[in-house]
């Protein structure tokens, strides 16, 4: 993020304030440690979006900068046993710029100020259900049935995982359509 600038304005990766909490979604489960019985695991996923605006340029326009990132963190065990470890995706992008829209004259305002440009969203979508998901190398081909939840964060990237009680894959499909893939194990 170093080097991220809008317009003549940088922005350091500090500038970026704590997600709103509508922008961040969470999941987790535990299950029996494969390697290490009667120990358990735990995968925690994370998905969170935080937001900037710019400062308004000569004709009022904004741009919105959003950083959204996707943490898997599986602790095994004594949480120094084989499996334990996190991934994480990250990405930062600029929407705009969002520039002021006309304001409609009245008979008591024929000059009104343009209204501003709309705020950031800031709220996840998320959808659950139940997922017929391939085994890879069954013969006949088979299927298991799995978790599925598929989440939009605000600035357009979409979240899509898997899981069952002792796995998870998370595909993350960012705004310029470039993927990202996390999983355990």
């Amino acid at each position: 993020m170093p080097g991220l600038v809008v317009g003549s304005e940088p922005f350091p990766p500090t500038a970026f304030p704590a997600p709103n909490p509508n922008s961040v979604v969470t999941d987790s489960a535990t299950f029996p440690d494969p390697l290490t019985p009667p120990l358990t695991c735990t995968w925690t996923l994370t998905i969170e979006t935080s937001s900037i605006i710019s400062n308004p340029d000569a004709n009022g326009c904004i741009v919105y900068v959003f950083s959204t990132t996707v943490t898997l963190s599986v602790k095994c065990g004594g949480g120094d046993a084989p499996g334990t470890g996190t991934q994480v995706t990250s990405r930062t992008r600029q929407d705009g710029p969002h520039c002021p829209t006309p304001a409609t004259p009245t008979a008591a305002n024929p000059n009104p100020p343009p209204n501003p440009p709309s705020p950031p969203p800031i709220i996840s979508k998320a959808s659950t259900g139940l997922a017929n998901i391939p085994v890879p190398g069954s013969s006949p081909p088979a299927t298991k049935s799995m978790i599925k939840t598929d989440v939009t964060q605000p600035d357009g990237t979409k979240v899509s995982y898997v899981h069952d009680s002792s796995s998870i894959t998370v595909t993350v499909t960012y705004a310029d359509a470039t993927e990202a893939t996390l999983s355990f194990p």
